[in-house]
């Protein structure tokens, strides 16, 4: 029996492995593989990326529309119904407008709005004020201050003790008895566009300083439906006029409904160099302005 050995030209194929033609199939193979591998991965990133800037304009978006609502439905609950309370005020700053509310509070024990009279007649310059209750009044509070019927002012209270209520300022008009003092809340919203480098809508409360609610708010429109309004079969609201800032005080108590027009960008662009922004409604289509019917409004 011969044993079969293997010739020393076999065995050097063996050795040498794979051919150049082969290797190179290979390698345009494994590029192919990876180009693709790349590209699908940029394109999983780059789609994860515009998601992420999507949800956050949208979320911006609808956080301020969201608060903003909240807060004008609830404009002039708790003031007076005669005299010169104005629940709302504001600034026209073409697209970027300054908006005040002021809203009554609530005591929570009792969710009784948070009012009293004056016990005593106050005469002009003081700021020590006798009254029936001092409940729900809090020191560093906005008060609404008024005689009967009559037109008030507002003033911070500086302190509260017993059934007296000290002013921060003296009276800027004579007080009978039985005026009234109705504790408020009054939020200015702003956007601001130097504190931060770029616009944030800012609120300040009662005077306080201004704090920063929602980034990159380019634009914050306010216009103002004048009564009497009505509503058609398709919802649409039919006012007697539209106006952006009305143009006195009686201009004020006509206010019927407020429309909110707000768009909101990305904190940067995108990796294809694109900001992305949200808005309420384009230029001139229906739902351009969300609006809101002042409930409690007067």
């Amino acid at each position: 029996m011969h044993s079969k050995v293997s010739s020393p030209i076999s065995r050097s194929k063996w050795i040498l492995g794979y051919s150049l033609v082969e290797l190179l199939v290979a390698l345009f193979i494994s590029t192919s593989m990876l180009t693709m591998m790349t590209k699908f991965t940029h394109t999983n990133i780059t789609a994860r990326e515009e998601g992420s800037l999507k949800t956050e304009v949208q979320l911006g978006l609808r956080a301020l529309i969201a608060m903003i609502t909240q807060e004008l439905r609830q404009a002039g609950a708790c003031l007076p119904l005669t005299g010169g309370a104005v629940a709302l005020s504001g600034i026209d700053n073409g697209v970027q407008d300054s908006l005040t509310v002021r809203i009554g509070k609530v005591d929570p024990n009792t969710l009784i709005c948070v009012q009293a009279a004056v016990s005593n007649a106050a005469a002009i310059g003081e700021t020590s004020l006798t009254v029936d209750k001092t409940g729900g009044f809090r020191k560093g509070s906005l008060v609404y201050i008024t005689p009967e019927g009559a037109t008030g002012s507002y003033y911070f209270i500086d302190d509260v003790s017993g059934i007296t209520l000290t002013l921060a300022s003296g009276l800027t008009q004579e007080l009978p008895k039985g005026a009234g003092v109705y504790a408020i809340e009054e939020r200015i919203y702003t956007v601001d566009n130097a504190t931060f480098g770029h616009p944030v809508l800012t609120v300040a409360i009662d005077g306080g300083s201004s704090q920063p609610l929602v980034d990159w708010v380019e634009e914050f429109d306010v216009r103002y439906y004048l009564g009497p309004c009505t509503l058609d079969g398709s919802g649409t609201l039919s006012c007697a006029s539209t106006v952006s800032l009305p143009a006195d005080i009686s201009g004020w108590y006509s206010v019927d409904a407020v429309g909110i027009k707000a768009t909101v960008r990305s904190h940067k662009a995108d990796r294809n160099g694109n900001i992305l922004r949200e808005t309420t409604g384009e230029t001139g289509q229906p739902g351009e302005y969300v609006t809101v019917k002042l409930r409690n409004f007067l």
